[in-house]
Protein backbone atom coordinates (compact mmCIF):
# COMPACT_ATOMS: atom_id res chain seq x y z
CA UNK A 1 0.00 0.00 0.00
CA UNK A 2 2.83 2.29 0.74
CA UNK A 3 4.69 1.62 -2.42
CA UNK A 4 1.61 2.10 -4.42
CA UNK A 5 1.03 5.46 -2.82
CA UNK A 6 4.22 6.81 -2.86
CA UNK A 7 4.46 5.56 -6.96
CA UNK A 8 1.08 8.22 -6.96
CA UNK A 9 2.68 10.71 -5.66
CA UNK A 10 6.08 10.71 -7.45
CA UNK A 11 3.60 10.71 -10.49
CA UNK A 12 1.66 13.77 -9.71
CA UNK A 13 4.74 15.52 -9.22
CA UNK A 14 6.19 14.81 -12.32
CA UNK A 15 3.10 15.71 -14.05
CA UNK A 16 3.11 18.96 -12.42
CA UNK A 17 6.69 19.66 -13.46
CA UNK A 18 5.66 19.01 -17.39
CA UNK A 19 2.73 20.88 -17.00
CA UNK A 20 4.26 23.57 -15.53
CA UNK A 21 3.26 27.40 -17.07
CA UNK A 22 3.17 30.36 -15.14
CA UNK A 23 -0.58 31.51 -14.65
CA UNK A 24 -2.42 34.40 -16.08
CA UNK A 25 -0.82 36.68 -18.86
CA UNK A 26 2.78 36.79 -19.63
CA UNK A 27 4.93 39.88 -20.16
CA UNK A 28 8.20 39.74 -21.98
CA UNK A 29 9.92 43.01 -22.54
CA UNK A 30 13.64 41.76 -22.96
CA UNK A 31 15.92 38.96 -24.35
CA UNK A 32 16.62 38.19 -20.71
CA UNK A 33 13.03 37.88 -19.74
CA UNK A 34 12.70 35.50 -23.01
CA UNK A 35 15.59 33.27 -22.08
CA UNK A 36 14.60 33.00 -18.67
CA UNK A 37 11.39 31.65 -19.90
CA UNK A 38 12.74 28.45 -21.26
CA UNK A 39 14.69 28.15 -17.82
CA UNK A 40 11.32 28.32 -15.32
CA UNK A 41 9.40 27.06 -17.25
CA UNK A 42 10.86 23.96 -19.87
CA UNK A 43 7.69 22.03 -20.62
CA UNK A 44 5.21 24.96 -21.01
CA UNK A 45 2.98 24.55 -24.06
CA UNK A 46 0.46 26.67 -23.14
CA UNK A 47 -0.22 30.41 -22.08
CA UNK A 48 -3.56 30.46 -19.74
CA UNK A 49 -4.25 34.41 -20.93
CA UNK A 50 -1.95 37.10 -23.02
CA UNK A 51 0.98 36.83 -24.43
CA UNK A 52 2.76 39.85 -25.09
CA UNK A 53 6.07 40.54 -26.76
CA UNK A 54 7.21 44.20 -26.41
CA UNK A 55 9.79 44.42 -29.29
CA UNK A 56 10.47 48.15 -27.95
CA UNK A 57 13.55 46.33 -26.38
CA UNK A 58 16.43 44.10 -27.16
CA UNK A 59 14.58 40.97 -28.16
CA UNK A 60 16.25 39.64 -31.21
CA UNK A 61 15.33 35.90 -30.75
CA UNK A 62 12.16 33.73 -29.65
CA UNK A 63 13.45 30.38 -29.84
CA UNK A 64 13.72 30.12 -26.42
CA UNK A 65 9.73 30.10 -26.49
CA UNK A 66 9.45 27.27 -29.22
CA UNK A 67 7.27 25.03 -26.86
CA UNK A 68 4.51 27.44 -26.33
CA UNK A 69 2.13 26.07 -29.10
CA UNK A 70 -1.36 27.17 -27.48
CA UNK A 71 -2.34 31.04 -26.18
CA UNK A 72 -5.78 30.98 -24.78
CA UNK A 73 -5.82 35.29 -25.23
CA UNK A 74 -4.42 37.79 -27.19
CA UNK A 75 -0.81 36.79 -28.78
CA UNK A 76 1.18 39.70 -29.42
CA UNK A 77 3.69 40.63 -30.98
CA UNK A 78 4.18 44.49 -30.69
CA UNK A 79 6.60 47.91 -30.36
CA UNK A 80 6.52 51.25 -30.60
CA UNK A 81 6.65 54.03 -33.49
CA UNK A 82 9.49 55.38 -31.26
CA UNK A 83 12.74 53.88 -29.35
CA UNK A 84 14.87 50.60 -30.60
CA UNK A 85 13.19 47.29 -32.36
CA UNK A 86 15.71 44.62 -32.62
CA UNK A 87 13.59 41.81 -33.98
CA UNK A 88 13.61 40.63 -37.90
CA UNK A 89 11.92 37.60 -37.52
CA UNK A 90 10.05 35.51 -35.91
CA UNK A 91 11.93 32.11 -36.18
CA UNK A 92 11.64 29.83 -33.44
CA UNK A 93 8.30 30.17 -32.83
CA UNK A 94 5.47 27.01 -32.93
CA UNK A 95 2.48 28.70 -32.20
CA UNK A 96 -0.42 27.20 -33.12
CA UNK A 97 -3.60 28.37 -31.58
CA UNK A 98 -4.47 31.82 -30.37
CA UNK A 99 -7.65 33.64 -29.32
CA UNK A 100 -6.34 37.12 -31.04
CA UNK A 101 -3.23 37.37 -32.98
CA UNK A 102 -2.14 41.54 -32.88
CA UNK A 103 1.40 42.63 -34.91
CA UNK A 104 2.31 46.20 -34.56
CA UNK A 105 4.85 48.95 -34.60
CA UNK A 106 7.47 46.32 -35.25
CA UNK A 107 10.64 48.57 -36.72
CA UNK A 108 12.80 46.42 -38.40
CA UNK A 109 10.16 43.13 -38.38
CA UNK A 110 10.35 41.86 -42.00
CA UNK A 111 8.73 38.51 -41.85
CA UNK A 112 6.43 36.53 -40.02
CA UNK A 113 7.31 33.40 -41.80
CA UNK A 114 7.28 31.45 -38.70
CA UNK A 115 3.57 31.75 -38.18
CA UNK A 116 3.21 28.90 -40.79
CA UNK A 117 2.33 26.42 -37.69
CA UNK A 118 -0.41 28.81 -36.24
CA UNK A 119 -3.63 27.26 -37.67
CA UNK A 120 -6.68 28.38 -35.02
CA UNK A 121 -8.05 32.01 -34.33
CA UNK A 122 -10.24 31.42 -32.24
CA UNK A 123 -12.67 34.46 -30.58
CA UNK A 124 -10.54 37.28 -30.51
CA UNK A 125 -9.62 39.75 -33.64
CA UNK A 126 -6.73 39.54 -36.40
CA UNK A 127 -4.74 42.86 -36.55
CA UNK A 128 -1.43 43.68 -38.49
CA UNK A 129 -0.60 47.59 -38.27
CA UNK A 130 2.26 49.86 -38.48
CA UNK A 131 5.30 47.24 -39.52
CA UNK A 132 6.91 49.46 -42.44
CA UNK A 133 9.47 47.06 -43.75
CA UNK A 134 7.26 43.27 -43.33
CA UNK A 135 6.97 42.45 -46.78
CA UNK A 136 4.54 39.83 -46.97
CA UNK A 137 2.13 38.29 -45.05
CA UNK A 138 2.89 34.36 -46.23
CA UNK A 139 3.15 33.17 -42.64
CA UNK A 140 -0.41 33.67 -42.16
CA UNK A 141 -1.33 31.33 -45.14
CA UNK A 142 -2.38 28.20 -42.97
CA UNK A 143 -4.67 30.13 -40.81
CA UNK A 144 -8.24 29.55 -40.25
CA UNK A 145 -10.44 31.40 -37.98
CA UNK A 146 -13.04 29.68 -36.11
CA UNK A 147 -14.77 32.09 -34.10
CA UNK A 148 -17.63 31.36 -31.82
CA UNK A 149 -17.08 27.46 -33.17
CA UNK A 150 -17.82 28.36 -36.92
CA UNK A 151 -15.63 27.92 -39.65
CA UNK A 152 -13.83 31.16 -41.42
CA UNK A 153 -15.55 33.81 -38.60
CA UNK A 154 -13.63 36.52 -36.83
CA UNK A 155 -15.79 37.71 -34.10
CA UNK A 156 -13.16 41.14 -33.13
CA UNK A 157 -11.69 43.29 -35.47
CA UNK A 158 -9.99 42.24 -38.79
CA UNK A 159 -7.71 45.28 -39.38
CA UNK A 160 -4.57 45.14 -41.99
CA UNK A 161 -3.22 49.11 -41.56
CA UNK A 162 -0.40 51.05 -42.62
CA UNK A 163 2.23 47.73 -44.02
CA UNK A 164 3.68 49.86 -47.08
CA UNK A 165 5.61 47.35 -48.16
CA UNK A 166 2.76 44.28 -48.41
CA UNK A 167 1.71 43.87 -52.05
CA UNK A 168 -1.15 41.30 -51.40
CA UNK A 169 -3.23 40.09 -49.03
CA UNK A 170 -4.14 36.40 -50.64
CA UNK A 171 -3.41 34.74 -47.50
CA UNK A 172 -7.21 35.61 -45.95
CA UNK A 173 -9.46 33.49 -48.14
CA UNK A 174 -10.26 31.26 -45.46
CA UNK A 175 -12.33 34.41 -44.13
CA UNK A 176 -15.97 34.08 -44.52
CA UNK A 177 -17.20 36.75 -41.60
CA UNK A 178 -16.41 39.56 -39.70
CA UNK A 179 -17.84 40.44 -36.21
CA UNK A 180 -16.76 43.82 -36.18
CA UNK A 181 -14.65 46.37 -38.77
CA UNK A 182 -12.94 45.15 -41.92
CA UNK A 183 -9.82 47.63 -41.90
CA UNK A 184 -7.80 47.82 -44.96
CA UNK A 185 -5.85 51.47 -44.62
CA UNK A 186 -3.03 53.00 -45.77
CA UNK A 187 -1.78 50.14 -48.42
CA UNK A 188 0.30 51.79 -50.43
CA UNK A 189 2.13 48.56 -51.55
CA UNK A 190 -1.25 46.79 -52.29
CA UNK A 191 -2.21 46.34 -56.09
CA UNK A 192 -5.83 44.56 -55.15
CA UNK A 193 -8.18 43.21 -52.57
CA UNK A 194 -8.02 39.82 -53.95
CA UNK A 195 -8.15 37.15 -50.99
CA UNK A 196 -10.84 38.76 -49.28
CA UNK A 197 -13.45 37.22 -51.41
CA UNK A 198 -14.82 35.13 -49.44
CA UNK A 199 -16.28 37.31 -46.54
CA UNK A 200 -20.03 37.84 -46.95
CA UNK A 201 -20.70 40.39 -43.66
CA UNK A 202 -18.47 42.27 -41.36
CA UNK A 203 -19.95 45.12 -38.56
CA UNK A 204 -17.80 47.89 -40.94
CA UNK A 205 -16.31 47.96 -44.10
CA UNK A 206 -13.38 50.52 -44.07
CA UNK A 207 -11.00 50.97 -47.10
CA UNK A 208 -9.01 53.86 -46.71
CA UNK A 209 -5.85 55.75 -48.92
CA UNK A 210 -4.91 52.79 -50.63
CA UNK A 211 -3.07 54.47 -53.26
CA UNK A 212 -2.21 51.01 -55.65
CA UNK A 213 -5.96 50.07 -56.20
CA UNK A 214 -8.15 51.22 -59.05
CA UNK A 215 -11.25 49.78 -58.02
CA UNK A 216 -12.89 47.40 -54.65
CA UNK A 217 -12.58 43.88 -56.96
CA UNK A 218 -11.95 41.38 -54.19
CA UNK A 219 -14.80 42.23 -52.38
CA UNK A 220 -17.39 40.49 -54.27
CA UNK A 221 -18.37 37.86 -50.94
CA UNK A 222 -19.36 41.09 -49.63
CA UNK A 223 -23.71 40.77 -48.84
CA UNK A 224 -23.82 42.69 -45.97
CA UNK A 225 -22.74 45.30 -43.77
CA UNK A 226 -24.47 46.21 -40.40
CA UNK A 227 -22.48 49.49 -39.00
CA UNK A 228 -20.78 51.59 -41.70
CA UNK A 229 -19.03 51.59 -45.63
CA UNK A 230 -16.51 53.79 -46.18
CA UNK A 231 -14.26 54.75 -49.02
CA UNK A 232 -12.32 57.40 -48.32
CA UNK A 233 -9.32 58.77 -49.82
CA UNK A 234 -8.60 55.94 -52.42
CA UNK A 235 -6.35 58.11 -55.45
CA UNK A 236 -6.42 56.08 -58.33
CA UNK A 237 -10.33 54.04 -57.94
CA UNK A 238 -11.55 54.97 -60.76
CA UNK A 239 -14.78 52.37 -59.89
CA UNK A 240 -16.74 50.80 -56.82
CA UNK A 241 -16.38 47.47 -59.14
CA UNK A 242 -16.07 44.76 -56.59
CA UNK A 243 -18.87 45.54 -54.33
CA UNK A 244 -21.46 44.06 -56.86
CA UNK A 245 -23.23 41.65 -54.44
CA UNK A 246 -23.35 44.52 -51.69
CA UNK A 247 -27.76 44.66 -50.93
CA UNK A 248 -27.53 45.80 -47.38
CA UNK A 249 -25.84 48.69 -45.28
CA UNK A 250 -27.56 48.60 -42.01
CA UNK A 251 -25.91 51.49 -41.08
CA UNK A 252 -23.43 54.35 -42.66
CA UNK A 253 -21.86 54.95 -46.03
CA UNK A 254 -19.59 57.27 -46.95
CA UNK A 255 -17.72 57.69 -50.24
CA UNK A 256 -15.44 60.22 -49.83
CA UNK A 257 -12.06 62.05 -51.02
CA UNK A 258 -11.65 59.37 -54.35
CA UNK A 259 -9.78 61.63 -56.45
CA UNK A 260 -10.32 59.61 -59.79
CA UNK A 261 -13.74 58.07 -59.04
CA UNK A 262 -15.85 58.82 -61.88
CA UNK A 263 -19.39 57.29 -61.52
CA UNK A 264 -21.00 54.64 -58.77
CA UNK A 265 -20.35 51.38 -60.85
CA UNK A 266 -19.63 48.62 -58.39
CA UNK A 267 -23.51 49.20 -56.53
CA UNK A 268 -26.10 48.12 -58.76
CA UNK A 269 -26.94 45.06 -56.02
CA UNK A 270 -27.68 47.91 -53.43
CA UNK A 271 -31.27 47.83 -51.96
CA UNK A 272 -30.88 48.84 -48.16
CA UNK A 273 -29.10 52.44 -46.82
CA UNK A 274 -29.91 52.84 -42.85
CA UNK A 275 -32.18 50.64 -41.39
CA UNK A 276 -32.78 52.45 -38.15
CA UNK A 277 -32.81 56.27 -38.36
CA UNK A 278 -31.95 58.35 -35.02
CA UNK A 279 -32.32 61.96 -35.38
CA UNK A 280 -29.80 62.33 -32.55
CA UNK A 281 -27.47 59.86 -33.92
CA UNK A 282 -28.00 60.33 -37.39
CA UNK A 283 -26.50 57.81 -40.00
CA UNK A 284 -25.68 59.31 -43.55
CA UNK A 285 -25.54 57.98 -47.19
CA UNK A 286 -22.33 60.65 -47.92
CA UNK A 287 -20.87 60.94 -51.28
CA UNK A 288 -19.06 64.46 -51.13
CA UNK A 289 -15.27 65.40 -52.50
CA UNK A 290 -14.45 63.18 -55.25
CA UNK A 291 -13.00 65.45 -57.45
CA UNK A 292 -13.74 63.59 -61.03
CA UNK A 293 -17.23 62.39 -60.23
CA UNK A 294 -19.23 63.26 -63.47
CA UNK A 295 -22.56 60.81 -62.33
CA UNK A 296 -23.55 58.53 -60.16
CA UNK A 297 -24.49 55.84 -62.26
CA UNK A 298 -24.23 52.77 -61.22
CA UNK A 299 -26.48 53.40 -58.56
CA UNK A 300 -28.95 50.43 -58.01
CA UNK A 301 -32.78 50.80 -59.37
CA UNK A 302 -33.80 48.83 -56.49
CA UNK A 303 -32.78 51.53 -53.79
CA UNK A 304 -35.84 53.47 -53.06
CA UNK A 305 -35.19 54.81 -49.97
CA UNK A 306 -32.49 56.12 -47.86
CA UNK A 307 -32.87 55.49 -43.94
CA UNK A 308 -31.08 58.23 -42.91
CA UNK A 309 -29.29 61.53 -44.32
CA UNK A 310 -28.22 61.67 -47.59
CA UNK A 311 -25.52 64.55 -48.86
CA UNK A 312 -23.66 65.75 -51.59
CA UNK A 313 -20.54 68.34 -51.06
CA UNK A 314 -17.82 69.15 -53.18
CA UNK A 315 -18.00 67.11 -56.08
CA UNK A 316 -16.61 69.46 -58.25
CA UNK A 317 -17.73 68.18 -61.82
CA UNK A 318 -20.75 66.06 -60.94
CA UNK A 319 -23.86 66.93 -63.18
CA UNK A 320 -25.91 63.89 -63.82
CA UNK A 321 -27.96 62.87 -60.68
CA UNK A 322 -30.57 60.78 -63.49
CA UNK A 323 -28.71 57.16 -61.46
CA UNK A 324 -31.29 58.92 -58.24
CA UNK A 325 -34.76 58.68 -60.57
CA UNK A 326 -35.84 55.11 -58.15
CA UNK A 327 -35.13 57.46 -54.93
CA UNK A 328 -38.64 57.97 -53.28
CA UNK A 329 -37.85 58.66 -49.46
CA UNK A 330 -35.21 60.36 -47.82
CA UNK A 331 -36.01 59.83 -44.00
CA UNK A 332 -33.06 61.98 -42.68
CA UNK A 333 -32.13 65.35 -44.71
CA UNK A 334 -31.05 65.81 -48.09
CA UNK A 335 -28.00 68.31 -48.58
CA UNK A 336 -26.54 69.37 -52.19
CA UNK A 337 -24.05 71.54 -51.48
CA UNK A 338 -20.50 72.78 -53.30
CA UNK A 339 -20.96 70.96 -56.47
CA UNK A 340 -19.41 73.28 -58.50
CA UNK A 341 -21.28 72.43 -61.88
CA UNK A 342 -24.39 71.30 -61.27
CA UNK A 343 -26.79 73.37 -62.69
CA UNK A 344 -30.31 71.23 -62.19
CA UNK A 345 -31.52 68.33 -59.90
CA UNK A 346 -33.08 66.45 -62.67
CA UNK A 347 -32.60 63.04 -60.72
CA UNK A 348 -35.11 63.60 -57.96
CA UNK A 349 -38.45 63.66 -60.22
CA UNK A 350 -40.16 60.46 -57.84
CA UNK A 351 -39.12 62.17 -54.68
CA UNK A 352 -42.49 61.93 -52.89
CA UNK A 353 -40.48 62.57 -49.33
CA UNK A 354 -37.38 64.08 -46.98
CA UNK A 355 -38.16 63.36 -43.57
CA UNK A 356 -35.72 66.24 -42.30
CA UNK A 357 -34.14 69.18 -43.34
CA UNK A 358 -33.12 69.98 -47.31
CA UNK A 359 -30.23 72.29 -48.00
CA UNK A 360 -29.47 73.39 -51.30
CA UNK A 361 -26.58 75.52 -51.45
CA UNK A 362 -23.62 76.65 -53.93
CA UNK A 363 -24.61 75.21 -57.19
CA UNK A 364 -25.72 76.41 -61.03
CA UNK A 365 -29.11 74.78 -60.11
CA UNK A 366 -31.75 76.01 -62.09
CA UNK A 367 -33.81 72.89 -61.47
CA UNK A 368 -36.54 71.29 -64.15
CA UNK A 369 -40.29 71.63 -64.02
CA UNK A 370 -40.09 68.27 -62.90
CA UNK A 371 -37.62 68.20 -60.42
CA UNK A 372 -39.25 71.53 -58.88
CA UNK A 373 -42.94 69.84 -58.38
CA UNK A 374 -41.16 66.47 -56.84
CA UNK A 375 -39.23 69.11 -54.02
Amino acid sequence: MKLKLLLLINLFFVGVIYAQCPTGNVTLASQNEVDNFLVNYPTCTTITGNLLINTNSDISDLSPLANINFVTGTFSISGSNYGTSNLTTLNGLNIQEVNSLIINRNQVLTEIDALTSLTILNDGGLLIYENPVLANLNGLSNLVPMGNGNLGEIVGNFWINDNPLISSISVFENITKVGFEVQINKMPGLLNLSGLHNITESGSLIISENSGITDLSGLEGFTKVTTQVVVFRNDNIISLTGLDNLSDVEGSFRIEDNDQLQDLTGLGGLTTVITNFNVNAPQFFDISNNDNLTSLNGLSTSLTTIGGDFSLYYNNSLTDLSALNNITNIVGDLRISNNALMDNLNGFQNLLGIGQTLQINSCLLYTSDAADDSL
